[in-house]
């Protein structure tokens, strides 16, 4: 069972949900559809082998993950997000594992999606870790699938899962010392494919006990998604080209939540059909600026979401039925603004950081049209509504540029100037093209 189950893991991950909920998406309740693929997909050939080693480009453990039209519909996304390996060391392991043993695994990456019910009841969690090579996975899932190193009081048994190259397991159990009367509240499976170890787990409440066969129907589509994407075969609302052409914000920025995301995801089930089926994938990533490395909250926030439709009506339906499906923004206020270089329209608010809940204006929502793509750009808490502005029309112009474009694009250099606090005001500054 990956480590993610054990209280440390469980602690972080609760911790990043109440920080990192990304400003510029508004996890809306009743997600996706029924567990499962959705009508009319194809069935996947048969598996490829994968065997290339690393090639130092990050695979997109993003879009192996499960998404809305995976998992049952009352869980909603709570969050998702990379952690490399530092990441892992410091806020996953600690001195659990020796430090040269998990060098020694050559991993690189590793990125978790948890779906949660309303109530907390239920949590749903895919993840995926990425090795340098096959060798290393095997070693990796030898070290991180231990749970007399993880949970030693817990009490957890292991069964065999064909899934994956080689090994898998399936984990079930209770975090406690001992299994519950009603049934066990965990279950995990983990399994290899290549240089990569992924896994589904289920998490419930005491007194309700884990479905084994939904945890195995979302752990084959997870095999599915993780050869798919290795194999570069095409996945329902995933464009893999979409995390490439995103701007990177500099050095000060810290990501605190990344990855693709569903129509359901962001905006509820009460979408019209017209917008699903125009909807072909969505990219979200979110951070904060925190230059001294610091820590704590700080502040400002940033967020840049990307929407592509297959036809620039479906996108602009989304954009006249926002204020519905995003309640927040009935509190928001219209801002008069600058068309962005690129786009058909170009829409701004005002509003205080919803982080901190101060009335002071200090952020700012930019929603542009380029195409048949939206973008949206949110910065929170950066001084003033000038200076928010002044730093969103940044971003904004460098990621419309950004999308135009078919390969990577090359990041802007946005100078520290633009960046601010609660009450701080930077000097605005001319806004670079990327």
């Amino acid at each position: 069972m990956i480590t993610i189950g054990s209280t440390r893991w469980l602690t972080v991950l609760i911790l990043a949900a109440l920080l990192l909920l990304a400003p510029a998406s508004v996890l809306a309740q009743g997600r996706g559809s029924d567990v499962g693929r959705s009508e009319g997909t194809e069935e996947p050939a048969t598996p490829p082998a994968v065997t290339a080693p690393s090639t130092g480009i990050r695979l997109d453990l993003a879009a192996m993950a499960l998404d809305s039209l995976d998992i049952p519909a009352e869980l909603f996304l709570t969050f998702e997000t990379y952690y490399d390996f530092e990441d892992v060391m410091l806020l996953m392991i600690g001195d659990t594992v020796d430090r040269a043993a998990m060098e020694a695994t050559g991993l690189q990456w590793f990125y978790q999606s948890t779906y949660a019910t309303p109530s907390g009841s239920t949590s749903i969690r895919s993840y995926a870790e990425e090795y340098a090579d096959e060798s290393g996975a095997i070693a990796g899932f030898d070290v991180l699938e231990n749970e007399a190193t993880f949970v030693p009081d817990a009490a957890f048994t292991d069964e065999p899962l064909e899934l994956g190259d080689g090994p898998g397991e399936i984990t079930v159990g209770s975090y406690e010392a001992t299994v519950p009367d009603t049934g066990p509240t965990s279950i995990d499976l983990t399994f290899r494919i290549g240089r990569v170890v992924a896994g589904v787990g289920i998490d419930m409440q005491e007194g309700l006990t884990v479905d084994r066969d939904l945890a195995m129907q979302l752990a084959q589509r997870l095999e599915e998604r993780v050869r798919a994407i290795l194999s570069g075969t095409p996945v329902p609302a995933i464009d893999t080209t979409l995390p490439e052409r995103y701007v990177q914000l500099g050095v000060g920025w810290f990501t605190t939540n990344e990855g693709y995301w569903t129509i359901p995801d962001l905006y509820g089930a009460d979408v019209a059909a017209d917008i699903i089926s125009g909807f072909r994938s969505g990219y979200f990533w979110a951070g904060g600026y925190d230059l001294l490395n610091v820590g704590g909250f700080p502040l400002p926030r940033a967020a840049i979401e990307v929407a592509s439709f297959g036809t620039e009506r479906a996108a602009l339906l989304l954009l006249s039925s926002m204020t519905t499906l995003r309640p927040n923004m009935q509190t928001f206020q219209v801002l008069d603004v600058e068309s962005i270089p690129g786009t058909s329209v170009t829409l701004g608010y005002q509003f205080a950081n919803q982080f901190f809940g101060e009335s002071t204006l200090d952020s700012v929502r930019l929603i542009m049209l380029t195409g048949s793509t939206l973008v949206t750009i949110d910065v929170q808490g950066n001084g003033d509504v000038g200076s928010a502005l002044a730093a969103a029309e940044a971003i904004a112009v460098a990621q419309v540029s950004c999308l135009s474009v078919e390969t990577p694009c090359a990041s802007p250099q946005f100078p520290d100037s633009l960046w601010g606090g609660p009450g701080q005001s930077p000097a605005p500054v001319a806004s670079p093209v990327g």
